[in-house]
């Protein structure tokens, strides 16, 4: 079976890499990469890099307009990736299109496919996010797909609520707890000289990931009462990187950079990690503070808080180690202080991940061996 799998973000790479090097290993798929969106984006740290380095065997880059990130920005980048991506998928003609998420570059993708008649594999859907966008996109994503890969049995049921057929959904729990189970993660030596910051300098470490709220109107305001929390803490080495490219990004990146100016000893500031050193600085730090969908996801299986600002992820479901908060400053460094705190920190530590148990990939592809994509395309709605 010929699989293109897409990627357009440092984020979904991350949790499709487990299983592209699944499907690779498996004589049945001939599998190509298509790199788009963010991983091309030299401002955020080309981390199409990253998968160059990550030996996988076939990759294809369809490179976009990213420059601008008003809102008009984003929906010409979407019509770009629509035509661009459209004839990628046209010359490959792969079988199968696996994509995952809620990007808006995955639905320019999803909808390409469609049109293509090309059968789509989804992964992630069913899941809410009341306070972004991306719950519009991700069900729209789940319209166009043929097949899907819920990471909860609650997200499964809301799949079939939307009128996908039953036997076409599949609970197989998230990805990333195959990274947490399999990664090789870098030393503690070999991930402080990459980001060049010694974590042993203070009593303490958090990392911060915000990205912008989708729905607010003024994001500024919400990044000044954000970093002026920040601009508080004692004793604490702060790790941050960049944003998702979404409109409000450019402005959320000037105030990361106006902090490590303000506390260049305290600051350090990655473009992207990088799957490999953000699971490995997962070990290091004591709380994670934004609102990424890794702090709710991932972060968990290392036993460490998450600060959970704002509405993005309203909705998900979360595991006791989550907390969240307004954009109110005052509220922000309440909660710091509370989850640093050590009995706070111990408590957490045997924090159970609700999002599967980490053999996904592997219960991905078995499914994938039993399908036949040409049977895929002709659709039928589930009434309940």
């Amino acid at each position: 079976m010929k699989v293109a799998i897409i990627t357009s973000t440092r984020a979904d790479f991350g949790l499709l890499f487990p299983l592209i090097k699944e499907l690779e290993n498996d004589i049945e798929f001939d599998v190509t990469v298509i790199a788009t969106g963010s991983h091309l984006d030299h401002k955020r740290g080309y981390t199409v890099d990253e998968i160059y380095h990550s030996g996988i065997n076939n990759i294809i880059t369809v490179e976009t307009d990213v420059a601008d990130t008003s809102d008009l920005g984003i929906s010409i980048t979407a019509s770009d990736t629509l035509h661009k991506m459209s004839l990628t998928l046209d010359k490959l003609d792969p079988d199968l299109v696996i994509i995952l998420g809620d990007r808006y570059e995955i639905l320019s993708t999803a909808f390409s496919a469609f049109l293509l008649k090309k059968p789509i594999a989804h992964i992630s859907g069913g899941d809410v996010t009341s306070g972004a966008l991306d719950d519009s996109i991700r069900h729209s994503i789940t319209k166009l797909s043929s097949i899907h890969f819920t990471t909860t049995e609650a997200y499964k049921k809301r799949v079939i609520q939307l009128g996908e057929e039953p036997s076409k959904v599949f609970n197989v729990g998230n990805l990333c707890i195959d990274n947490f189970k399999k990664i090789n993660k870098a030393s503690k030596e070999e991930l402080e000289n990459f980001l060049g910051f010694n974590l042993s300098n203070y009593s303490q470490n958090i990392l911060v990931t915000l990205h912008p709220e989708t729905t607010y109107s003024s994001q500024a305001e919400l990044n000044t009462i954000f970093f002026t929390a920040l601009k508080k803490l004692k004793d604490t080495g702060i790790i941050i990187t960049y944003p998702n490219h979404d409109a409000g990004s450019d402005e959320i990146i000037k105030h990361i950079q106006s902090l490590q100016r303000c506390l260049p000893e305290h600051v350090c500031v990655k473009e992207s990690l990088g799957m490999r050193y953000y699971h490995s600085l997962l070990q290091y730090v004591n709380a994670v503070i934004g609102n990424s969908s890794s702090g709710i996801t991932e972060v968990p299986s290392y036993g460490i808080p998450t600060i959970d600002v704002g509405n993005r992820q309203e909705g998900r479901i979360r595991a006791n180690s989550i907390f969240n908060c307004s954009y109110n400053e005052q509220e922000i460094t309440a909660l710091l202080k509370y989850v640093l705190e050590p009995n706070i920190q111990s408590q957490i530590k045997n924090t159970v991940n609700p999002y599967g148990d980490g053999n996904t990939s592997e219960k991905i592809v078995s499914i994938l061996k039993k399908i036949s994509p040409p049977n895929l395309i002709k659709k039928k709605f589930y009434d309940i």
